[in-house]
């Protein structure tokens, strides 16, 4: 566990590799689009972007995976749909 520690503090990328490896890759994606989207648009623009996004991801399998996981008490399995 020490060593495993001390990875993680001396290879923070590889460690954030890891976390992210676990989350929904839908809305990872989703993140990036908007993200890098707000960089050159208007704050309003880039608003009605992220509520496009929001929306089409509530829809999504993944979406409907997360929520089961969290009333079973259990880890997500995400599917990218």
């Amino acid at each position: 566990a020490t060593a495993a520690l001390a990875c993680s503090a001396a290879c923070p990328t590889r460690s954030l590799r890891r976390v992210l490896r676990l989350r929904a890759p839908l809305s990872l994606a989703a993140t990036k689009k908007a993200m890098r989207f707000a960089m050159e648009n208007t704050w309003a623009s880039s608003y009605d972007l992220e509520a496009e996004l929001q929306c089409s991801l509530g829809k999504s399998d993944d979406a409907k995976e997360g929520v089961a996981a969290f009333f079973d008490k259990r880890d997500p399995e995400f599917s990218g749909r």
